[in-house]
């Protein structure tokens, strides 16, 4: 039997709410919309676009609502009507009542978006919610009826474009922030995919002039040069400086992993729902995984919270978590901290272990020089005999770069030398700062290392 706490942190930037997260019941809403999707029919004996639209509504209030309506607004990118908008009346819902709707519109052209508005008559009166989704195939998302306060949440609500000849991606978003806060550093992500749903190519930069008003929707056209000419789809994104980074995947060492983390604020309780996934990494089962979220606001702690993983997870099992944070004020970082209990094959745990001091990043320490800068500020060795080093990038140019290739060279014990990669694709602004990290097999054991690194110039 072996036991073993292990701890590790590190520091990513984070906002409360995630981008375009899909609707959930604890949005507030009482009837909830899901499962999109719709077909067209060309020509009919007495119409032409007939668009017959899909979805599953929900009742989740634990009351019963009455006289529920839906209207559904089909839009272009630009915010502009497609069409007349398409209503129904669904009559009343039982508590925990789900229906299977179908909402047939006529003459209803090629659209980007839609809208869809219910209303209803409740206990406590008449009630109105709003859904959207920024492309004709995205599941409803809910709207907030008012800005969330003190953060900036850019949601997409239109989009149009395409490649030209050349490879340039032209096209239109129409963007909101659902937030108070000012969005800094504005940019879109667009990536492209072949037939099998492989990714081949992604272009990010600036949307606009990098910034975006709290409350306010715009139309912003954007052009994007270097697009593959042919593929099968594409998906774009906006972000922004408190755009938490795409939830990191796991890095497959021999050890316990809590990865792929998600945050949705009720903007009423200031509680946050969280969703992440667990692994064990090891060939033997562990207990009571733990992490503890450390969020921070101008590098104060301003909320702590612990979660432990009911029961025991078994060697190589990948489990998805779902909890809620209460009262999480405002903040720009977290900071996880990993603790568990290791089990032999077959036996009983023993007692814990004395906890091992945490892992932290360290604040990277520039030269700020005019030039591109990488530098590594923590080296680690892992059971499965990889080297994780953290490092960090900056970009002291007057221009943007992009495609900074970092190669590692190990030089190990028997005189060989052994090279780790890691290339960051996307557009790095001026004065932008880079966190990653570099993992590298079959390095544990090495003597020195050093490292070189190119970059590309964006014109």
């Amino acid at each position: 039997m072996t036991a073993r706490r292990y701890f590790w942190s590190f520091c990513v930037a984070a906002m409360a709410l995630a981008l375009n997260v899909r609707a959930e019941e604890d949005n507030g809403f009482k009837l909830q919309l899901s499962d999109w999707s719709y077909g067209r029919i060309r020509k009919t004996v007495t119409s032409s676009n007939r668009v017959i639209a899909n979805m599953t509504a929900k009742n989740t209030c634990g009351a019963p609502i009455r006289n529920v309506n839906i209207v559904i607004q089909y839009t272009v990118a630009s915010g502009e009507k497609a069409a007349e908008p398409v209503k129904k009346l669904l009559g009343d819902f039982k508590p925990g009542e789900s229906r299977k709707l179908e909402v047939i519109g006529d003459f209803i052209p090629a659209f980007e978006s839609y809208d869809i508005t219910v209303t209803y008559d409740g206990i406590s009166g008449a009630g109105k919610e709003q859904w959207y989704s920024s492309s004709d195939s995205g599941q409803p998302q809910a709207k907030n009826a008012e800005p969330i306060k003190g953060i900036a949440d850019l949601v997409i609500l239109g989009r149009d474009g395409g490649v030209d000849r050349s490879g340039r991606f032209n096209g239109n978003l129409r963007v909101k922030n659902n937030g108070t806060a000012d969005a800094k550093n504005v940019k879109f992500v667009l990536t492209f995919f072949d037939d099998k749903k492989k990714k081949i190519a992604e272009v990010t930069d600036r949307l606009g002039d990098g910034t975006f008003r709290g409350g306010i929707e715009q139309l912003i056209p954007f052009s994007a040069p270097n697009c593959p000419k042919v593929a099968g789809s594409y998906v774009i994104k906006v972000v922004c400086d408190e755009t938490p980074p795409e939830a990191a995947d796991f890095s497959g060492i021999a050890d316990v992993e809590f990865a792929k983390f998600s945050f949705k604020r009720d903007p009423k309780t200031q509680d946050v729902k969280a969703t992440a996934e667990v692994r064990n990494g090891f060939d033997v089962p562990v207990e009571k995984a733990t992490v503890i979220l450390s969020f921070t606001n101008a590098k104060k702690e301003v909320k702590s919270f612990t979660y432990e993983v009911p029961g025991k997870l078994n060697a190589g099992e990948v489990r998805p978590l779902d909890f809620k944070i209460p009262g999480v004020p405002v903040y720009e970082s977290f900071e996880q901290k990993i603790s568990y209990l290791k089990l032999s094959k077959d036996g009983p745990a023993a007692p814990a272990a004395v906890a091992e001091a945490p892992t932290k990043v360290e604040a990277p320490k520039f030269k700020d020089i005019a030039d591109v800068e990488v530098i590594f500020t923590s080296a680690s060795n892992n059971e499965d005999k990889s080297v994780l080093l953290i490092g960090a990038m900056r970009n002291g140019r007057a221009t943007p770069v992009k495609d900074v290739a970092i190669t590692v060279t190990f030089a190990l014990p028997d005189g060989k030398t052994l090279d780790g990669q890691k290339t960051l694709s996307d557009v790095i602004q001026p004065g932008e700062q880079r966190n990653f990290v570099l993992k590298t097999p079959a390095a544990t054991g090495y003597k020195e290392y050093n490292y070189k690194f190119t970059s590309v110039d964006v014109k």
